[in-house]
């Protein structure tokens, strides 16, 4: 039987366990507000191309709140749309920051922030690391900094120390540190130690 993979039941049971709570957490989910619009569609005007009002190079932009850092950005270049309240970034590098010291760096080829609803959306090639060695990769990403919340709309993989695998829409919850997946989920865990 070449094309079964060999797994202890340890494994068996951990992946079990994480897919039921992949399937639980989408359902809890799926009732909250906000939910299908946070992990949906494009935003209006995403990456748009007509001319910008004005454009800067190097932008290094620090969020601050309650004197506690909680996101920078910094893109390769900026293009400000007056009329639609967005600001497009080239080459964006977002970095979010938790209450318990956890930090969040996200690079995407394309980036949009909406000032009215104070999302930010980056797109092409996103890559999410965690500076505790965990990464995940995906197509499109929304941060909306009002409900501190990181969603993707389509399929996602992720890797760490000790796990690696694959979902459909996933939501991060930066103040609770929770992350849910939804869509066929798969993971498999490496117990600390273990040859991969």
């Amino acid at each position: 039987m070449g094309g079964i993979m060999r797994i202890g039941r340890r494994h068996l049971l951990m992946t079990s366990v994480l897919l039921l709570a992949g399937i639980t957490a989408y359902t809890m989910l799926g009732k909250r507000e906000g939910f299908k619009e946070m992990a949906g569609e494009p935003r209006k005007g995403a990456m748009v191309t007509e001319k910008p009002d004005f454009r800067i190079e190097g932008i290094n932009y620090v969020e601050i709140k309650e004197g506690r850092k909680e996101w920078e950005l910094k893109a390769a270049v900026a293009n400000y749309f007056k009329e639609r309240g967005v600001a497009v970034f080239e080459d964006v590098t977002l970095n979010l920051y938790s209450r318990e010291g956890r930090d969040f760096v996200i690079k995407g080829e394309r980036g949009l922030y909406d000032i009215s609803k104070r999302d930010i959306e980056l797109k092409g090639a996103v890559r999410v690391r965690t500076n505790d060695g965990y990464s995940m990769d995906t197509d499109a990403i929304i941060y909306s900094e009002k409900e501190r919340k990181i969603a993707s709309a389509g399929k996602i993989s992720f890797s760490g120390r000790d796990v690696k695998g694959e979902g459909g829409k996933m939501i991060l919850d930066l103040e609770e540190e929770k992350l849910f997946l939804e869509n066929g989920v798969k993971a498999v865990i490496h117990p600390e130690g273990e040859k991969r």
